[in-house]
């Protein structure tokens, strides 16, 4: 409700004295009112405690005014009070939404977690069976490859262990031929006046092992050099007693080669071939690597010392250790000062074949890529007789392997042409 406060001093027609309008109080201004009617209500009392004659009207409109200022206060505070009370009741119900929101957001949310847990539990159950029932095929599999490949290998050996009736036939050939043979040579030796003695020595030296080491003598071929020096002993005791029970003829020879422009371009043995271990011991002491000029060297020299070697046994092998070509673009596509091949016109292919002719086995140690060329041109020679490739590298602890099974291949070929007695069957270990 809003009231009107007059001020003055003159009376109006009812008899009251006329009050100056302070303005109308609205019920939203309650502050602002009572801020108004308390400024009021000091000055009035100032004025009342100066002039004691100040009329009864005023100070009953005084009274009527602190009245209704409780009344407004009072029924301010009851309203905020009230106001205060509904706050409290709407947030009240708000908690009591949010709270039931929550609860319900949670159980959706436990729910739709235990939905994807039994989702995830399922692909686990399906995943687990499906690798079951592949490890189940795979074992089986596997198995069916095991029996096949037992099967192939009983077959295998059957085969093996099984002659032909050619094969029987002709290992029955050649056991009459080298009966006849050595009857022949019987009769030959009776009419010569030869002793059984010398006959079986002659026979002895003849069914033996003859092997001849073709070397490269140039700067970069020292490791191969020492380790042929260090070695000799054990490859000739190995060749000796390549058989069982008996004792086997062998004799060695060496050519070293280098280059045409070095002072000493072939290193030989004068005789040819050595028997003493010893003697070819001191022959190789001396030999140091060294010259060499280009890259290729003198191969179709040394090939020419091979083929005019006294062979006479039945094994015959040539090992040749080497990290360069022979002359010739052909061969290679190195640095060559003789490009058009040997300046003596020698050539490596006919030297080959005439080794073939004479019965030489040809071996090649190989230690790098630069004589790849080389040896596939060498390849291409109809030889008629063994020719095979073992691999070198850097490393000289391959050498003596190298060298056993070469001489191992070279003497099962002349033990199946000839009939002579088997290998022995135990194997020998050697240590570099």
């Amino acid at each position: 409700m809003g009231c009107t406060l007059f001020v003055g001093s003159a009376a109006d027609q009812h008899g009251q004295k006329e009050i100056t309008c302070l303005g109308r109080m609205e019920p939203n201004d309650t502050e602002r009112e009572i801020a108004e009617l308390r400024a009021y209500l000091a000055s009035n009392s100032g004025a009342d405690s100066k002039s004691k004659t100040e009329d009864s009207t005023t100070q009953r409109e005084i009274e009527y005014l602190k009245a209704q200022l409780a009344a407004k206060s009072e029924a301010r505070s009851q309203s905020r009070a009230d106001s205060l009370t509904a706050t409290q009741r709407e947030i009240d119900e708000l908690k009591a939404q949010l709270a039931a929101k929550s609860e319900a957001k949670s159980k959706s949310r436990a729910d739709s977690l235990t939905a994807a847990q039994r989702e995830i539990e399922d692909l686990k159950a399906q995943l687990a069976a499906k690798s079951e029932t592949r490890s189940q095929s795979r074992s089986s599999s596997l198995t069916d490859a095991e029996r096949e490949i037992a099967t192939l290998r009983e077959e295998l050996a059957k085969k093996s262990t099984t002659k032909t009736a050619e094969e029987v036939e002709v290992e029955s050939l050649r056991r009459k031929i080298a009966a006849m043979d050595c009857s022949i040579r019987n009769m030959s030796a009776s009419q010569s006046g030869m002793s059984n003695q010398e006959l079986r020595e002659k026979l002895h030296r003849k069914n033996g092992i003859e092997i001849c080491f073709v070397m490269d003598c140039t700067g970069s071929m020292g490791p191969w050099i020492d380790i042929t020096k260090q070695k000799i002993g054990e490859i000739a005791e190995y060749c000796t007693d390549i058989h069982s029970g008996s004792k086997t003829f062998v004799r060695f020879a060496f050519i070293g080669y280098r280059d045409h422009e070095d002072a000493q371009r072939i290193v030989k043995l004068n005789q040819g071939f050595c028997e003493s271990v010893a003697e070819l011991k001191a022959f190789l002491g001396p030999i140091t690597p060294y010259g060499g000029g280009d890259t290729p060297e003198d191969v179709a020299g040394a090939f020419q010392e091979v083929v005019q070697l006294p062979w006479n046994s039945t094994t015959r092998l040539v090992i040749h250790i080497a990290d360069a070509p022979c002359h010739g673009t052909q061969y290679h596509s190195c640095d060559d000062h003789h490009p058009n091949g040997d300046p003596h016109g020698l050539n490596p292919e006919t030297l080959l074949a005439q080794m073939g002719k004479l019965k030489i086995d040809y071996y090649f140690g190989r230690i790098n890529p630069c004589t790849d060329q080389m040896i596939s041109i060498f390849k291409g020679v109809q030889m008629g007789t063994n020719f095979e490739q073992f691999e070198l590298g850097s490393d000289v602890s391959k050498f003596v392997p190298g060298v056993l099974q070469s001489v191992t291949r070279s003497r099962s070929i002349s033990v199946a042409a000839t009939g002579a007695q088997p290998f022995k069957s135990a194997a020998r270990s050697w240590m570099y």
